[in-house]
């Protein structure tokens, strides 16, 4: 009798790790996605298993150096060694590391992206030290503890392969890492990022500082980039007195070579310098600050005695009328507390105290006084 029903479905559920014990060898295997795994140290890949178009298996991690050591060493380079990532003691990679962050320092400074070298000759760098096999953290580690007590400064980059050109003019002189503000020494960083909020140079100033900032001392900027809002000025002004000052990048820096540097006002100084060289008389609105780029004020960052940021801005006087009367407050309890100390120390007795008067003389002269002779 025929039939066209469907009279059974399963003979018994089957579990994919028998396919695998069983049929292991018609199984077809593809490796997909090799990666670098930070927490195991190596190339991982993700394994997947067919069997006549049948899923049994998917996303088995294995260790991908097994399969394609060369493949395998050419991510480990890229992603541990070259992009940092991976935690390691070995000496190379924190010297390597500080290195890198110098020279992006260096970059931040001359707002310059062309110092340091791209990451196809850092990467080119380790490939001509490593060994073929050498593909994971453990294989690394291994190679190097046999190597380096015969070459100390096995893996190690130096600032000259690191840069493409001397950063010529960054010191610094040029780039301080304090600036004297409100008569303390206040924190400088630098920073070359078009768009964000720190570009440039950002101050940090203590509250009870804010008030004591001298706003003509920031219009100066550092000695490393007067040299380019003198020129944004200058490019600022009406064509006639611009005309009479070019070359405009030779003008501005005769100007920062000649002028002292942070004396009153720069935008003073600096009229008074265009008016002397072009005989125009130039105003002091005909210079357009508000066509200047954010970089080239400075940014203040003001915060608590615990660090924390209260304000930050590049236009003093506007922090200044919001937290003033909190830099008043902080400044007369800073006054006040170090008033206290100086009259603690003042009242509290002396370590050594002096003896009563004729008492101490007695003592002095009979330890000074040499010994009678017997008879």
């Amino acid at each position: 009798m025929e039939t066209t029903r469907l009279f059974g479905r399963a003979l018994a559920a089957i579990e994919p790790a028998w396919i695998v014990q069983v049929a292991g060898h018609l199984l077809k295997k593809q490796l997909l996605e090799p990666h670098w795994e930070k927490k195991a140290a190596e190339v991982v890949a993700l394994e997947r298993a067919t069997l006549y178009g049948l899923v049994v298996y998917n996303n088995k991690r294995v260790n991908f150096g097994n399969v394609d050591p060369a493949a395998a060493r050419e991510i480990f380079i890229r992603e541990a060694l070259v992009n940092g990532e991976w935690e390691s003691r070995l000496p190379f990679l924190a010297h390597n590391r500080k290195l890198i962050r110098q020279v992006e320092e260096l970059e931040h400074k001359s707002r310059r992206q062309d110092v340091l070298v791209d990451d196809e000759l850092i990467f080119a760098f380790y490939d001509q030290q490593l060994p073929e096999d050498v593909c994971s953290g453990t294989t690394l580690e291994r190679w190097y503890r046999a190597q380096s007590p015969q070459q100390p400064k096995l893996l190690m980059l130096t600032k000259d392969e690191l840069m493409r050109h001397e950063a010529a003019g960054i010191t610094t002189a040029a780039f301080p890492k304090t600036l004297r503000l409100g008569g303390i020494d206040c924190e400088a960083a630098y920073l070359h990022e078009p768009g964000d909020s720190k570009d440039g140079l950002t101050v940090t100033v203590p509250i009870y500082a804010l008030n004591q900032v001298n706003d003509e001392r920031c219009e100066w900027l550092v000695p490393g980039l007067l040299k380019d809002k003198v020129l944004a000025l200058m490019k600022s002004l009406h064509q006639r007195p611009r005309s009479r000052l070019v070359p405009l990048p030779e003008a501005a820096a005769e100007f920062c070579e000649l002028v002292p540097f942070a004396q009153g006002s720069l935008v003073d100084a600096l009229l008074k310098a265009v008016r002397e060289r072009t005989q125009i008389a130039v105003q002091r609105n005909d210079f357009k600050l508000e066509t200047l780029q954010p970089h080239l004020f400075m940014n203040f960052r003001v915060v608590d005695e615990h660090g924390r940021q209260l304000g930050m801005g590049r236009h003093l006087p506007t922090l200044k009328a919001e937290l003033g009367a909190q830099a008043r407050s902080a400044f007369q309890a800073l006054a006040a507390l170090k008033l206290g100390g100086v009259e603690q120390a003042a009242n509290s007795p002396s370590p050594n105290p002096l003896p009563p008067a004729g008492e101490g003389a007695a003592q002095t002269l009979s330890l000074s006084r040499p010994r009678e002779r017997a008879g």
